[in-house]
């Protein structure tokens, strides 16, 4: 079977694309520990979600090519989660107005004050965790995230008692 020339270019395209994607693989930028909000702002290649009162900070970045990066935080804030909590919602209103001007959709985020509810919506990458990635431990906190099926993906798990947050974002 002899393939038309659009084919032939098409094809010639993917295979680049393949390789180009096979040989280059992913990229993974950590803090290697606890930063300042200053340095981790400066340090990372991500954009990080973080509240004035962020400190402590680690972050783990992967990154796979276009639209596939798992970026996971953890950082301690304000022991009085309110503000936390603004920011976090702050975030999701500003992606929402963000979107709906590009033309797309974007739905409100889930929030979630259940205890259960921290143990069922604790997952991460199956790719890989970093090994401070535990939000497992929270004891007393709250989920605020993306409603299953959204894009970008946005978790936030908050601890209440430790004034600490774990972020996964799939974008």
């Amino acid at each position: 079977m002899e393939l038309s020339k659009v084919q032939q270019v098409a094809a010639c395209w993917l295979t680049t694309v393949f390789v180009t994607v096979s040989l280059v693989g992913c990229d993974v930028v950590t803090s290697g520990g606890p930063l300042d909000r200053a340095a981790a702002l400066q340090q990372s290649q991500s954009e990080l979600p973080l509240p004035p009162s962020a400190h402590e900070i680690y972050y783990h970045h992967v990154d796979r090519g276009t639209q596939d990066h798992d970026l996971f935080v953890l950082f301690s804030g304000d022991t009085d989660t309110k503000e936390i909590e603004e920011f976090i919602l702050a975030q999701f209103e500003n992606e929402k107005n963000f979107r709906q001007k590009m033309g797309r959709s974007f739905s409100d985020p889930i929030i979630d004050r259940n205890p259960q509810a921290m143990a069922k919506t604790l997952w991460g990458s199956s790719r890989g965790l970093p090994d401070w990635w535990h939000p497992e431990t929270i004891k007393k906190g709250f989920y605020i995230g993306s409603k299953p099926g959204a894009f970008p993906v946005r978790h936030f798990w908050i601890d209440e008692v430790e004034g600490r947050v774990f972020f996964y974002g799939h974008y």
